[in-house]
């Protein structure tokens, strides 16, 4: 008996592991309304099983942000990332390891893009402090997009302690790279800038030179650099857009 429970919990967890692989097949091919039908089947089970009750709801909160991260690009996005922060919240949020990174910094980039700053702080600063991970290299950009969060509340102060801190970490964690030290500098010197015509004018030396290092130094591959874009924000500054609304925009034009 004890061995037929024990296979049919395993049944359903390999059911629910699949079901998590063609969702996630799905959103990387963009085929939202494919990725919806698995992610309605994520949300909707239910299961007897504590361990498979919370594996489930697990995998749903996870894969309803990166669905809407990805749906982002394409589509403005409010109440979906309020309801799905609900569903994550509702989860256990465990700061070591990988575990929950990704969804701690893309809930912090969807607040960022509707301009949310003070709920998209708390969710990169997660993001930060994860330990025990291999992903160092986003924890060093979420220094950069911390300081942009500053920067949109005219905090030029902690702005420059963002900075300076990423400097620190990547010491500290003997990761270097000339392209975020380079994108720091020309965040750096906005705090500087003080005429609308300055500032326009630093946009669009930023749009220039972190395309052509995006094009040199990362070689034109995706890369989490790109997930929060640093050429989206300026573009959305010059043309008086929300990251988000600049984002669908942008991905538009490149169709």
């Amino acid at each position: 008996m004890y061995k037929q429970i024990e296979s049919d919990t395993n049944t359903t967890f390999n059911y629910l592991s699949n079901t998590n692989n063609l969702l996630v097949l799905n959103v990387g091919a963009h085929q939202f309304d494919d990725a919806e039908r698995y992610l309605k089947i994520l949300e909707t089970n239910r299961y007897k099983d504590k361990r498979v009750e919370e594996h489930r709801k697990t995998l749903f909160s996870k894969n309803l942000i990166f669905f809407l991260f990805e749906k982002s690009h394409y589509y403005l996005l409010k109440k979906e990332i309020e309801e799905a922060e609900k569903h994550y919240l509702q989860s256990s949020i465990e700061l070591l390891g990988n575990n929950n990174l990704f969804s701690c910094y893309y809930l912090g980039v969807l607040n960022f893009g509707n301009g949310e700053f003070d709920k998209a702080l708390p969710w990169i600063q997660k993001t930060m402090a994860h330990e025990n991970t291999t992903y160092i290299n986003v924890q060093a950009y979420c220094r950069i997009v911390s300081a942009l969060i500053h920067y949109e509340q005219n905090n030029f102060s902690l702005l420059e302690s963002s900075l300076q801190n990423m400097n620190y970490f990547m010491k500290k964690n003997n990761f270097h790279t000339p392209y975020l030290k380079n994108v720091a500098l020309l965040i750096s010197k906005l705090t500087s800038l003080t005429s609308e015509k300055e500032k326009e004018k630093h946009f669009k030396k930023i749009i220039e030179e972190v395309s052509e290092m995006n094009r040199v130094e990362l070689k034109g591959e995706q890369s989490y650099f790109h997930s929060m874009d640093i050429v989206v924000w300026a573009q959305s500054k010059l043309n008086k857009l929300s990251y988000a609304e600049q984002l669908v925009k942008s991905s538009v034009n490149r169709k």
